[in-house]
């Protein structure tokens, strides 16, 4: 066989293995491109079922309590300090002995007081002789007018001067008292800021007392959250770091002004806790039922479509996506209430939404694909503690 022929064999061979591979190639694409074109179509989601459900709106905020009262304790006379009653952490009863100051000086005064109102009163008692004398004496006209005047305005003069002399008395045993300092009211001694021998004035703080029988907490609450909440609401207080102890109390006070830059109210909470378990200063959570929602239908707010004032869900129906446009309700923390659009038993699209079209085939990949009616979503509470109640 010659070299040319060899090489035209040669040639057709690799012509015909071309052929056939170019063959193969355009028999499979179709196959392998439907296959791809069903998998795209498929779209792989999560549903829940929707039925109605009962939801609560809590209002929760974090702050600091304070005693009922708190107040800094001075006196109302100065001197020296004679004998101190009560220690850090003691309790002191409303009226009871806090400290003594020396009462020497004090009790001279009174005494000088007492002898001036006796100087005083002899004084009177003789401007009172004086003028019913001249009284006599004109009836016989035997002495001029001008002089019963004047004796007439020496016992006016002596007279308030006995008065005087008697204010001051009482001042002085006002004073006299005033170098036992009680308590105001009954509580515990925060701070005790004197000492025994320490001289005093009255501005010099002598000790912190505070009222911790009942705490109170105030926080700020939009208007309309403060149309919803009324004097004796039931509240309960926690430590953050002790999420446990609950703590009962309730609203005591509302606000009837709205703040200048916030606009919103103060709302004042008070707690009994007679176990102590709170103190003042510490931080705790308050949370408040603002408003209950019974059987209503709800999703989360992320598998809700918004564009402008239209807003939709994808129901599932026979493995095929359905939009439906719903209306939305108040929002609860990450949930929605639906008002319309919805029925109970609806298959919900709640992730994969964002890859769906009206009709799209769909694959349910929950876990459990439960039945109607085996699903509810419940929302318990309304998280407003950085921002504004969500209406």
């Amino acid at each position: 066989m010659s070299t040319g022929i060899k090489i035209f064999l040669l040639f057709g061979i690799i012509v015909a293995i071309v052929a056939i591979i170019t063959y193969s190639n355009r028999t499979q694409a179709p196959s392998t491109e439907l296959v791809n074109e069903v998998k795209r179509e498929h779209h792989p989601v999560h549903t829940v079922i929707v039925q109605p459900a009962t939801l609560t709106q809590n209002l929760e905020r974090t702050g600091v309590l304070q005693a009922n009262l708190d107040v800094i304790i001075t006196a109302e006379v100065g001197g020296r300090i004679k004998n101190v009653f009560k220690d850090l952490g003691d309790r002191c009863r409303k009226g009871e002995s806090l400290l003594q100051l020396d009462k020497e000086n004090y009790q001279i005064a009174l005494s000088q007081a007492k002898a001036q109102l006796a100087q005083g009163e002899a004084n009177l008692e003789q401007a009172v002789n004086n003028l019913n004398r001249l009284r006599r004496l004109k009836d016989g006209d035997i002495i001029a007018a001008e002089k019963q005047e004047s004796a007439e305005s020496q016992f006016k003069s002596s007279a308030a001067m006995v008065e005087q002399l008697k204010a001051g008395i009482r001042l002085a045993q006002k004073n006299l008292r005033e170098t036992n300092v009680e308590c105001p009211f009954s509580g515990l001694i925060a701070e005790l800021l004197v000492d025994v021998g320490q001289s005093i004035r009255t501005t010099t703080p002598l000790a912190r007392l505070v009222n911790v029988d009942k705490l109170k907490l105030t926080i700020d609450v939009s208007a309309s959250i403060l149309n919803r909440l009324e004097v004796g609401r039931r509240v309960v207080l926690t430590d953050p770091s002790l999420p446990d102890s609950l703590v009962n109390a309730e609203v005591t006070r509302l606000g009837v002004a709205a703040n200048d830059k916030t606009r919103t109210f103060p709302v004042e909470i008070t707690t009994n806790d007679p176990e102590r378990r709170l103190r003042p200063g510490q931080i705790v959570n308050a949370s408040c039922e603002v408003r209950v929602f019974k059987d209503v239908l709800s999703l989360p707010i992320d598998s809700i479509s918004f564009e402008g004032d239209e807003s939709s869900v994808f129901v599932v129906e026979n493995d095929v996506a359905k939009k439906i446009t719903v209306q939305v309700g108040a929002k609860i923390d990450e949930k929605a209430i639906i008002l319309s659009g919805l029925k109970p038993g609806d298959e919900v699209v709640v992730v994969g939404a964002e890859t769906l079209k009206n009709g799209s085939s769909v694959k349910v990949v929950n876990q459990e694909r439960e039945p109607p009616g085996s699903i509810k979503i419940v929302q318990s509470q309304n998280t407003l503690i950085q921002g504004k109640a969500v209406e």
